[in-house]
């Protein structure tokens, strides 16, 4: 089974960090969280590898979509927080 990953474009990792601190600071763990893990998503991280991430063994969806391949950490991160493979799977050519 091949992974989901949320797509963005240069903006949209800012935008969810900004989103993510105003939920944090209106008291709604749950929707920082949330946002927290459509952050690594973007990042091509998989459902798995974010429930390891964030300390969430018992999160419902850490199976689904969860891939055996090694940890995203090993691979190069660019200016906008997102592996080349990241790019290339949303499309994206800058």
């Amino acid at each position: 089974m091949q992974p989901i990953f949320a797509c963005g474009n240069s903006r949209t990792l800012p935008r969810l960090k900004s989103l993510r601190q105003h939920a944090q600071t209106d008291k709604a763990p749950r929707v920082a969280l949330c946002l927290q893990a459509i952050m690594l998503s973007v990042q091509g991280q998989t459902t798995g590898q974010i429930a390891k991430t964030m300390g969430l063994s018992g999160f419902a969806y850490a199976g689904r979509g969860a891939s055996a391949s090694g940890s995203v950490s090993s691979h190069t991160i660019g200016a906008d927080g997102r592996t080349p493979a990241a790019k290339a799977r949303c499309g994206d050519t800058g």
